[in-house]
């Protein structure tokens, strides 16, 4: 009864086992011939499974084979067994191949481990699953196998110590990804952009240009500064050193109004200022900024510096550094007699011939002439912010501006570049309304101010001067109405006329090719617009 009882629960439990490794192997069979997924490692594992229950149940299934059959049971034992272990070498080996070779250790959707190491690694486990079988299934010696296998292995790898340790170097870059392709890393003091990553070493192209190859021992043995990561955000600093004579907080002022003038400089986190201490020349402050990436890094850093720069020449703060004096006979630079200087602009007749000018008396001009305050802004500096309050106009009469707009994304549009006699900020000047676009320097630019209490100086003196600018300001803007409106026009006649003459050329073409396919001809060998 114990035995009856035994066998049916074998009969269950044999079945269920057959049946889930059958299921396995032919939806994995099925997904494999419909091409949807081919998963070598599922199927192995089906194919274990069935060996493992037949392996298991070999009496059992044997009692149902004919008599003959049972004289061969330990042949039938031992060949499920040896491909037992070989379908296990080979599962092993395709799930590392999946899931290491070509997932773990890939680089850019590209393996990084060379097709030599991934061989010998198979070729390692066949030949361990073989001893085995030859030791535990047919228990036949192996040591000295074993032995001839171990001083060749001890052999190749004397030899090849020094490329097996940047394989194991790469791997272990790999498996730690303390990097990828394109970030910019510092790497032994090397600054540079990461290009390729093999197995045998990293390549990076430095701030030259250079294509630089490093083996992956020295980096993995070296310190690594990823600029890029954990984000693409990074902070730069600037040491400032200035006079003690400075107040610290106009210093502070302008250094972040200045740090604000670069386009790549993000918003937030902000920019700050941090007093350092005393200095034996000056006071010592560092600068701080955020950027987006460190493909802004020099870019930010070239137009920070040449804002802090036109911003204290301004205020008349020096940098702190050790001065001496050379004179020498022959240079009257260093003589002490100062260069010439340049000459004054005529800008009365700047001022003239500004349009919204034209009706206003030379009394006036001259009255404004007189109140204007020159100013000097350079690179990268805002001379006029989109959205801020105004109430003055600036007259150019050196360098160029270029003027831009925000745009719904973002982004900014440039409108503009103006130069000499041109002016801006007009309609902030006459009616205090907000800045319409934002004007910056795109080199050193001098330019005269006027701001409203001059021109109210003139309003009061004479009143019919506000009907007299304000009807030429009108008529400015209605003519920039009406060119805007011929462009509209223009552009949609341009719009239309292209779309008849594509609808035109495309029935053409169709009905010329149509034709030649139902007879046949051969191809022209040339074509021509006319």
């Amino acid at each position: 009864m114990v035995n009856t009882g035994t066998y049916d629960f074998l009969d269950v439990l044999g079945v269920l086992a057959y049946l889930a490794s059958a299921t396995i192997i032919v939806v994995t069979l099925l997904n494999w011939v419909l091409g949807r997924r081919r998963n070598v490692v599922l199927l192995g594992l089906g194919i274990i499974l069935f060996l493992s229950v037949t392996y298991v149940l070999q009496g059992w299934l044997l009692r149902y084979l004919p008599g003959g059959f049972k004289a061969y049971a330990d042949e039938f034992s031992n060949v499920t067994a040896t491909l037992w272990w070989l379908l296990v070498a080979f599962t092993f080996n395709a799930g590392i191949k999946r899931y290491v070779w070509r997932g773990l250790l890939t680089r850019d959707g590209a393996p990084v481990v060379p097709k030599l190491v991934t061989e010998f690694m198979a070729f390692f486990v066949y030949v361990l699953a073989i001893m085995v079988v030859m030791h535990f299934v047919y228990e036949k010696p192996i040591t000295a196998i074993a032995a001839t296998s171990g001083v060749v292995a001890f052999i190749l790898g004397y030899s090849a110590q020094s490329t097996l340790g940047e394989v194991f170097a790469g791997i272990s870059l790999n498996l730690a990804r303390p990097f990828s392709r394109g970030d910019n890393v510092v790497i032994d003091d090397i600054w540079g952009t990461i290009d390729d990553v093999n197995w045998r070493s990293v390549t990076i192209r430095t701030l030259n240009g250079e294509m630089l190859t490093i083996p992956n021992s020295r980096v993995a043995s070296n310190n690594i500064l990823n600029r890029d990561q954990p984000v693409r955000s990074l902070r730069r600093t600037l040491n400032i050193e200035v006079d003690y004579d400075a107040s610290p907080d106009v210093v502070r002022r302008l250094l972040i109004e200045a740090m604000k003038e670069s386009r790549h400089v993000v918003e937030s986190p902000p920019p700050g200022v941090v007093f350092l201490g005393y200095g034996d020349l000056g006071m010592r402050y560092d600068a701080r900024f955020w950027l987006a990436s460190f493909a802004d890094w020099w870019r930010a850093g070239d137009e920070v510096g040449a804002a802090i720069w036109h911003a204290f020449r301004r205020a008349g703060i020096r940098f702190a550094f050790r001065r001496r004096d050379i004179f020498t006979a022959h240079d009257p630079d260093y003589a002490g007699i100062p260069p010439a200087a340049a000459p004054e602009p005529d800008l009365f007749a700047l001022f003239r011939a500004l349009a919204i000018f034209e009706r206003v008396t030379d009394e006036d001009i001259e009255a404004l002439v007189a109140g204007a305050a020159r100013r000097t802004f350079g690179w990268p500096e805002r001379i006029i912010e989109e959205g801020a309050a105004g109430d003055s106009m600036y007259l150019i009469v050196e360098g160029a501006v270029e003027v831009t707009v925000k745009q719904p994304d973002g982004t900014r549009l440039e409108v503009a570049e103006l130069g000499p006699g041109e002016a801006i900020g007009i309609m902030s000047l006459l009616t205090g309304e907000p800045r319409s676009a934002t004007v910056r320097a795109q080199q050193d630019v001098v330019v005269y101010e006027i701001a409203a209490p001059a021109l109210q100086r003139v309003f009061d003196r004479h009143p019919e001067t506000v009907e007299l600018i304000a009807e030429r300001v009108a008529e400015i803007q209605i003519e920039n109405e009406r060119k805007a409106a011929e462009y509209e026009a223009s552009r949609q006649q341009e719009a239309a006329r292209k779309t008849r003459l594509i609808a035109d050329l495309v029935g053409r073409i169709k009905a010329f090719f149509s034709f030649r396919a139902k007879r046949k001809a051969p191809a022209p060998t040339g074509a021509s617009l006319i």
